[in-house]
C-alpha cells in the first residue's frame, strides 16, 4: 500500500492508527513539532500496550525545539530519542508491532503537522511476519539508529 496526503490514506490517518492498535511502536524522524504531537498523542494515550511509544529524532533544536522535548519529557507514554551532537538522523520510518506482524511506513513525511496532512508527501507501507529476512533488517537498522542517540528521557533515580 502507498500513503499520499492528497488521498484518503493519508500520512495522520495510518499512523495515529497503527499508533493506537500496536503494542510496540518506533517512530522515526528528523523533523518533528508541537503540531504533531497535539495530533498523535490522544492515540498514544488510547493504546492497550504497556509499553511506551518511541520516538527517534534528529538533535538539532531547528528540526527539533526546546518545547517540544519538554513536552516529550513530560509524557508518562513517550520515551524520546535524539541524534547526538555532529549527527544527523534523516530517516523517516514508522514501525509498529503486534504479536506476530509487524508494519513500517518508510517514506518522505517528517512527524510534523505540515508532514502528516498538507505536504506532497508519499511512503510506502509494508507488512509481514517478524520472523522474515525483511523485518529482521529493518529491526537491525532501527536498532543501530538508536544505539547512536541520547535519550531525552527523565532520569530515574
Amino acid at each position: 500500500m502507498f500513503l499520499s496526503n492528497n488521498s484518503s490514506t493519508s500520512h495522520l490517518n495510518e499512523i495515529s492508527r497503527l499508533i493506537e492498535l500496536s503494542e510496540e511502536c518506533i517512530l522515526c524522524t528528523c523533523w518533528l513539532d508541537l503540531e504533531a504531537l497535539d495530533l498523535i498523542e490522544s492515540f498514544v494515550e488510547k493504546r492497550k500496550s504497556a509499553s511506551k511509544v518511541q520516538i527517534y529524532s534528529d538533535g538539532r533544536k531547528m528540526h527539533v525545539s526546546e518545547a517540544v522535548r519538554m513536552r516529550l519529557k513530560s509524557n508518562p507514554d513517550i520515551e524520546h530519542f535524539y541524534a547526538k551532537r555532529g549527527k544527523r538522523l534523516h530517516s523517516k520510518i514508522y514501525y509498529f508491532s503486534t504479536g506476530d506482524s509487524y508494519s513500517a511506513i518508510i517514506g518522505s513525511a517528517n512527524l510534523t503537522g505540515r508532514g502528516l496532512s498538507r505536504n506532497d508527501e508519499f511512503s510506502a507501507v509494508i507488512s509481514g511476519n517478524k520472523s522474515s529476512n525483511e523485518h529482521q533488517e529493518l529491526i537491525d537498522y532501527l536498532t543501530k539508529i538508536k544505539s547512536s542517540l541520547k535519550s531525552n528521557s527523565p532520569k530515574v533515580v
